[in-house]
């Protein structure tokens, strides 16, 4: 584990990146790319592209096992999703209040209580649904990995979850014609990608696996462009079919992401300046507000881009304008909700000061 005065930077860098490739992986959500056929040069750029920013929620959980493999049962540990909840139900309140003015969207508090509790008041929130599952049972989690004695037994359990998770949705997808290999595996199983990641996130930060910096970019590389390939070809002369073999639960997904992964915690920062190191963390800091609030930016920009451009591959030039646009503008509603947040805090404490000296 780090010294708690040092700060590993990079893992700041791999959120901050981590969250950009959500706002870029939104971009096929909101321009007609699941919807076009898969054929040509563009759409197979644009498969590419994607597959490449699909690392974005295994970054996410792989960082959530570097930073909390050590965490143990207490209320001190709940304690520690305060925030979290917090950030979540602000950035809701400023989707709902976006969509009842933008999209006359109903804004009863019957809705606001349903849309909070079933995470549809922010519509990238499922995450959080997710993460706070995730959350209650990491303490379990870690008595479970930390009760592994060696490295070896830990390699051995990682590897067999990783077979009964990615393994079986690629065999599924790519021989579904053949019936002895389509039923391959339990696609139950998949359900525990964000297990699979935290252990993973548990041992890199344990064990810190070293690549030639090199190697490692050309094998992350080259892992990018094979499965885009083999995304682009698995479903070329029909519409991007959805499923396990493209998602989160994929073989090559998880290969990737892992790659990219150790690249970024590998980088050598000591020679970044304070000041750089300062806005890093920072910018990591609002990430999650981020996260949520890219929502309101996507509908705003991807609306106006659609009528501008109706056909759907000419989209793809103006990728890097509406992505940054929405990054920018995300961030900036997350620093507001971020004040928003820190001010409850100051008019909490106050508050408890006061009742602490009535008693």
């Amino acid at each position: 584990m780090l010294d708690k005065r040092e700060r590993n930077y990079s893992l700041d860098i791999i959120r901050i990146v981590a969250t950009f490739f959500v706002v870029a992986v939104h971009f096929f959500l909101h321009t007609g790319f699941y919807s076009q056929p898969v054929d040509g040069k563009r759409m197979f750029l644009m498969v590419g592209m994607r597959t490449l920013f699909m690392a974005c929620i295994p970054l996410f959980l792989m960082l959530t096992g570097y930073l909390m493999n050590k965490k143990k049962l207490s209320l001190k540990y709940f304690k520690g999703i305060v925030k979290t909840l917090s950030i979540y139900i602000l950035a809701s309140f400023a989707c709902m209040i976006f969509k009842h003015i933008y999209l006359d969207h109903p804004m009863t508090l019957k809705h606001i209580i349903s849309s909070l509790v079933t995470f549809q008041g922010a519509n990238y929130s499922w995450y959080i649904e997710l993460y706070i599952g995730l959350f209650i049972i990491i303490p379990f989690l870690n008595l479970i990995y930390n009760g592994l004695e060696t490295k070896k037994q830990k390699q051995i359990s990682l590897l067999g979850l990783i077979l009964i998770v990615t393994v079986p949705p690629m065999i599924q997808k790519t021989f579904a014609g053949i019936e002895s290999l389509a039923n391959i595996g339990i696609p139950t199983w998949t359900y525990l990608y964000p297990i699979m990641y935290y252990f993973i996130g548990a041992y890199i930060c344990e064990y810190k696996p070293q690549m030639k910096k090199g190697f490692n970019s050309i094998a992350a590389v080259t892992t990018i462009i094979l499965s885009g390939m083999y995304y682009f070809f698995i479903n070329k002369g029909q519409t991007f079919a959805w499923g396990d073999y493209q998602d989160s639960c994929s073989f090559l997904i998880m290969v990737m992401s892992v790659l990219i992964f150790i690249w970024f915690n590998n980088l050598d920062l000591s020679r970044i300046k304070d000041s750089t190191k300062k806005i890093l963390k920072h910018i990591s800091e609002i990430t999650l507000g981020a996260y949520l609030m890219s929502y309101i930016f996507d509908e705003i920009i991807y609306t106006n881009l659609r009528e501008v451009v109706p056909d759907m591959l000419n989209r793809v030039y103006y990728f890097p304008v509406t992505t940054i646009l929405v990054f920018i503008g995300a961030l900036i509603a997350s620093e507001i909700l971020n004040l928003i947040y820190k001010g409850l805090c100051v008019i909490v404490n106050k508050i408890k000061n006061v009742v602490i000296k009535c008693e």
